[in-house]
């Protein structure tokens, strides 16, 4: 049976994730001043691209997709001499929330198969709000966390996502839930649910929705961060990642004013002391150029199984590739990782690494256990 051609909206975020790898932990509202004081750059576009560069020509020449012209889809499509037919709403400056339900209610009017969009959780939630169901929604991952269980594992994932939907004669999709940080809430690690979207079925290629554990009962991770902190080598630089698991660590070696870091941050710590919270990539880059001797403690991402690329975007490739895989002492509860299955951790970086990374890594649990886990990275370079 031949292929069937698929009607896709295509929208892009321009700003999602901009705050990733500067230290904040979204992009929404002021912290978009922030960022971009930071120095922060767009990086929406560069993944949304990865996966149109990686749809083969039989597979665009079924896709007939629908966009606004400009930064929020246009100009990649067109840069990518990819046809398209433009929606005519009028967009913002600013790309605002309000931009993308402008262009959410035109795709409502155009009977399309699938709304392709390059975002965060706050872009996949503005969608729904006025989609609900009533049209399945993919997402290309390009926020600071990802917590809804609509996007593609990477950008590469979400073409081979595309290329199944062609050749399917019957289209399946799976109820996928829209979570999100709630507002006003101050554990950044918790989500809110907002709805239930419809996605396209492809359980391998699609992340979970994440879960929160309350890793204070776990009382194995709370052992071996006791352990971990007693054990600290004179000279040495310890980063801690973002998440509750370290943030055990932390509070074990600072008390008080381990507990008051931020969770959501990057954290050093150097002979007992706090060198630097809350950093941003290019601070992470130059603490790993003047103390060469360096670990860094990193948790997983419940339910999901992000080990990188998911609210740690300032522990980049080029982090990871000045620190060495062998100098990563990875944590999780026990819990945690039995929602796994199969039991395995991805990376998603914006930029493929200069080393080989392992293909199975070790995730402590507690001072004597240890669970072997696979670690997959299917990144793709932008520039492919």
């Amino acid at each position: 049976m031949s292929p069937s051609p698929l009607r896709v909206g295509f929208l892009i975020n321009p700003i999602a994730g901009m705050g990733g790898r500067v230290g904040l932990h979204g992009t929404d509202g002021e912290l978009l001043l922030r960022a971009q004081e930071r120095g922060a750059l767009p990086h929406s576009p560069q993944r949304a691209g990865i996966t149109l560069k990686n749809l083969a020509p039989r597979d665009l020449a079924l896709i007939e997709f629908f966009a606004p012209s400009g930064f929020m889809g246009g100009d990649l499509l067109d840069q990518l001499q990819i046809p398209y037919k433009k929606v005519s709403t009028s967009i913002s400056q600013e790309s605002s929330s309000a931009d993308t339900k402008k262009v959410v209610e035109e795709f409502l009017s155009l009977d399309l198969d699938l709304i392709l969009f390059a975002g965060g959780d706050g872009t996949a939630r503005d969608i729904f709000a006025l989609v609900k169901d009533r049209v399945p929604i993919l997402g290309i991952p390009s926020g600071v966390k990802m917590r809804s269980g609509v996007f593609g594992l990477n950008p590469s994932d979400v073409a081979e996502i595309l290329a199944r939907l062609l050749s399917q004669s019957e289209r399946r999709y799976i109820a996928a839930e829209i979570l999100d940080l709630g507002i006003g809430a101050l554990d950044y690690s918790s989500s809110e649910f907002f709805g239930v979207a419809k996605t396209p079925y492809s359980p391998d290629l699609i992340q979970r929705s994440m879960t929160t554990h309350a890793t204070t009962s776990e009382a194995g991770l709370q052992e071996l961060a006791l352990d971990y902190a007693k054990n600290l080598r004179p000279g040495t630089l310890y980063l801690f990642g973002p998440g509750g698991s370290t943030h055990l660590i932390l509070e074990a070696i600072l008390g008080d004013a381990g507990e008051n870091l931020d969770a959501a941050g990057v954290h050093a710590i150097l002979d007992g002391q706090l060198l630097g919270e809350d950093l941003r990539e290019r601070e992470i880059l130059d603490l790993l150029a003047k103390y060469p001797n360096s670990e860094l403690a990193v948790g997983v991402i419940g339910g999901q199984g992000y080990l990188f690329g998911r609210g740690n975007q300032q522990l980049s490739a080029a982090v990871i590739d000045a620190i060495g895989w062998e100098r990563i002492f990875i944590l999780a509860s026990a819990a945690k990782l039995m929602e796994l299955m199969p039991v395995q951790l991805h990376v998603d970086f914006n930029e493929p690494l200069s080393s080989i990374h392992p293909t199975f890594v070790k995730v402590h649990t507690s001072v004597s256990r240890s669970v072997v886990c696979r670690l997959l990275n299917r990144v793709a370079s932008p520039d492919k």
